[in-house]
């Protein structure tokens, strides 16, 4: 892997990225999302990553807006994203702005893009992490009729918008580290870090 470069270290992770969006057996395609709830501790959770863009630095993953993250980012609009992957050895720790979208065009999109299977767990009665009487309970079959409308509307996109990223890679010869930050018009400044 070139590590050389900080231009070269940003394309092998935005390609990587935008790669795992597609790739269900991608490393990259389910990162940890961690938060700070309510009670200011950590809240941790493994997401998908449904889509990236390089340019604005933006990555999209999708959730129930009835889960109680969506208020805890509504009071807190920062995460972390946490990426491993062992082919490469490399991690990654990015930092974001969040912002939740709801009934507008990217849900609109994102809901689109969504298959049925996908779909069908916006469908239950009960917010997610709420009690259940049962495994699965509450969730429809592959083989009853999906309730488009029912299921959007407990539907929500998470915009995420890179402001750091802690790039980490385990070499063989031994472990090298760069952080990349950027301003508020998107400028993008880059050094070194002891592993």
């Amino acid at each position: 892997m070139d590590t050389d470069s900080f231009d070269t270290i940003l394309e092998n992770t935005w390609r990587q990225l935008r790669r795992a969006t597609a790739d269900e057996s991608s490393a990259l395609h389910r990162p940890v999302l961690a938060t700070v709830d309510r009670n200011n501790g950590p809240d941790a959770r493994t997401v998908v990553l449904r889509e990236v863009r390089r340019e604005s630095r933006q990555f999209f993953v999708n959730t129930d807006r009835r889960s109680p993250k969506g208020d805890e980012l509504v009071e807190r609009p920062r995460g972390v994203f946490v990426f491993f992957d062992p082919e490469s050895a490399v991690q990654l720790r990015i930092l974001t702005e969040i912002r939740i979208h709801v009934g507008d065009e990217i849900t609109a999109e994102a809901w689109r893009k969504l298959p049925a299977k996908g779909r069908r767990r916006y469908l239950t009665a009960a917010a997610s992490g709420s009690p259940a009487p049962a495994p699965g309970a509450g969730v429809p079959g592959p083989d009853e009729p999906v309730d488009d409308a029912a299921g959007y509307r407990h539907f929500a996109t998470l915009e995420a918008v890179a402001t750091h990223l802690d790039w980490l890679h385990y070499a063989p010869e031994g472990p090298v580290r760069a952080e990349f930050d950027w301003d508020e018009e998107g400028k993008v400044s880059a050094r070194w870090l002891h592993p």
